[in-house]
């Protein structure tokens, strides 16, 4: 297993009798993608991974997106799945302490309904961690649903079916996340100020405004991107996001489920980024097709089949413009 910069030459492979994964201990394997500096580079210390193989040296760039960052903070608020961009999962709250905590009491009790049908109840899974923006909590369910409801009471604000049909269920039914952006650019009180943003079982990503629920019609078509592009012939359940998007910089970072060793020629584990406002496309990163990262396939193309894929959430730093990808 070999490792490259895809701005420089490549790391000269190790001696015969190196231990990779001794040598590389200290990190996991991370794709580092500069969202506004436009470098692409795999982090200098990898952790071994035996399913990947050397990796090519390319020449593919970006332009900067200008879009601002407005994150919010973490504390009152949890706004994104794993607490920050870094997902340290960490909150600087210290009202409940070890000492008092024996003292907590349940607040309310919400059940989503979104329950399987007869026959189909191991496929479906609760796996979300919901966000905590202002006084709402907003989480997704096994087939997507889309619910807001009130942090303190947890009362129904609203919610949004995107109707995701039975037979893109990959696996398992399942969505772990949804992410939030706020729009620096927009005056408080217009729609979509702040937007919730996920990723569905049959590869769409939706943007909603986190008040009303109701769809921000600027981002892609009505509200929705559609992830099938450039993916190839759509067979339900082969490609499929489960996990939460990451937003840094503007710019909506997911990758996908694939259906692994159920056929030679599966759907590619492209990872992309797109406008959080416009749902555009900024870069797409296709492991075998490094210089088209910006334009993305030529037409009547596809990503390359049967590349490795990111199925979870990516961890970002917000101040250098970086996104990790596991």
């Amino acid at each position: 297993m070999g490792a490259a910069r895809l701005d420089g030459p490549a790391e000269p492979p190790p001696p015969p009798g190196v231990d990779l994964c001794a040598r590389n201990k200290p990190m996991n394997l991370f794709l580092h993608i500069r969202l506004r500096r436009q470098l692409l580079a795999l982090a200098g210390a990898l952790l071994c991974v035996p399913a990947l193989s050397a990796l090519g040296q390319g020449g593919g760039t970006t332009e900067p997106l200008s879009r601002k960052a407005m994150p919010i903070p973490v504390g009152a608020d949890w706004p994104y799945y794993g607490g920050d961009g870094t997902a340290q999962r960490f909150s600087p709250l210290s009202q409940i302490t070890p000492a008092n905590v024996r003292q907590l009491e349940r607040a309310f009790v919400y059940h989503t309904g979104d329950l399987p049908p007869g026959g189909s109840a191991g496929k479906y899974a609760a796996e979300t961690t919901p966000l905590k923006i202002g006084d709402s909590l907003v989480m997704c369910t096994a087939m997507n649903r889309l619910i807001s409801i009130d942090a303190a009471t947890g009362a129904e604000r609203w919610r949004f079916d995107p109707e995701v049909p039975r037979e893109a269920i990959p696996y398992g039914a399942t969505c772990r996340g949804v992410a939030a952006y706020t729009d620096p650019e927009r005056a408080e009180g217009k729609p979509c100020k702040v937007r919730v943003i996920e990723a569905t079982l049959d590869a769409r990503l939706i943007a909603l405004d986190l008040s009303t629920g109701e769809p921000c019609t600027e981002f892609g078509n009505g509200g929705q991107v559609d992830l099938w592009e450039g993916i190839g012939d759509k067979v339900p359940g082969f490609y499929a996001v489960t996990a939460a998007p990451t937003v840094v910089g503007g710019v909506v970072v997911t990758g996908a489920q694939v259906k692994d060793g159920q056929a030679e020629d599966a759907p590619s584990g492209v990872i992309r980024g797109f406008d959080a406002v416009t749902g555009a496309l900024v870069w797409a990163w296709d492991l075998a097709a490094p210089e088209e990262m910006r334009s993305g396939p030529p037409e009547g193309k596809t990503y390359t089949r049967g590349t490795p894929n990111m199925w979870t959430t990516a961890t970002a730093d917000e101040a250098r413009g970086i996104v990790y990808l596991p």
